[in-house]
C-alpha cells in the first residue's frame, strides 16, 4: 500500500480511537504518522508525503492530541510530531522516527536529538522571558553542541529582540492576529559563526503558534507551527 493510502487509514483510526493518558493513547501512533517526516530512511519506492498535503483543519481538531508542524528549511522536509513528555517549563516532541525537539511551554527551541549535528542544549532564558513580558531589548543566548563522540562546542551569541508588529497567520484554517516578533543574534567579535535571526508569531500570552528558529549551522532554521494547543 502507498505511504499516503497507509497515512490516511492511520489518520482514520485515531478519529475514531478512545482516549487514553498522553503516554500510551493510540492516537500517538496515528498521529505521529500524518505526515510521515521526509528525514526518515523512507524505502525507495516509498515517495514522501507533504503533511500540508493530507493534513486538515477538522482532522487536527478531531485527534485532540497536541501536534505541532516542524519544517527543516534548508532540506525541504517536514513531519507532524506529538508531545511525548513535558519536565517543567520544556516540552519534548517526537515524530514517527526517533527524532525529537525540545521546545519551552513558549514555543522556543531548546534542543533537538537524533540529527546528525544536534543543537544539544540552548540557554534561552532570555527570550523566553522577553516573550512573556512582551518586552524587546538584548536577550544573550548560549548554544551547545556536541560533535562526533567528544567535542563539545559552546558558541554565545548577543542577541536583540523586537517587536514588529501584528499580522493575520493562518495555520491549517485556524485564523489568528499575532505578533511577530524578530530576534537578531551575532556571534561574539572574533568568532567564525554566522549571525542568525529567529521569528516568532507570538499571542496575548506570549506563546509562538509559528516561528522560525536556527538550529545550528547544520541544521539551519526550523519552521515549527503550533497545530493544536
Amino acid at each position: 500500500m502507498a505511504l499516503k493510502g497507509v497515512m490516511a487509514g492511520l489518520a482514520a483510526s485515531a478519529l475514531l480511537a478512545g482516549c487514553g493518558s498522553e503516554a500510551n493513547d493510540p492516537l500517538l501512533g496515528a498521529a505521529r504518522a500524518i505526515g510521515t517526516s521526509l528525514l526518515t530512511r523512507n524505502a525507495p519506492e516509498t515517495p514522501p508525503v507533504d503533511p500540508r498535503a493530507v493534513l486538515t483543519r477538522e482532522a487536527i481538531n478531531r485527534a485532540g492530541v497536541p501536534l505541532i508542524l516542524l519544517e527543516r528549511q534548508s532540506a525541504g522536509t517536514s513531519s507532524t510530531l506529538t508531545r511525548i513528555a513535558t519536565n517543567g517549563p520544556n516540552e519534548t516532541w517526537q515524530g514517527d522516527d526517533d527524532l525529537t525537539v525540545t521546545l519551552s511551554r513558549e514555543g522556543v527551541l531548546r534542543a533537538t536529538r537524533g540529527y546528525l549535528h544536534d543543537l544539544y542544549s540552548a540557554d534561552i532564558s532570555a527570550v523566553r522571558q522577553a516573550l512573556v513580558q512582551r518586552s524587546g531589548g538584548s536577550a544573550p543566548r548560549v548554544h551547545t553542541r556536541v560533535v562526533g563522540d567528544l567535542e563539545t562546542l559552546v558558541a554565545s551569541y548577543i542577541c536583540e529582540v523586537g517587536f514588529a508588529g501584528s499580522e493575520r497567520i493562518n495555520i491549517f484554517g485556524r485564523v489568528q492576529t499575532l505578533t511577530r516578533v524578530v530576534e537578531r543574534c551575532s556571534a561574539q567579535p572574533g568568532s567564525d559563526l554566522a549571525d542568525f535571526e529567529n521569528r516568532y508569531w507570538i499571542d496575548g500570552s506570549g506563546m509562538a503558534w509559528a516561528s522560525e528558529q536556527y538550529a545550528g549551522p547544520d541544521l539551519g532554521h526550523l519552521r515549527i507551527e503550533r497545530l493544536h494547543r
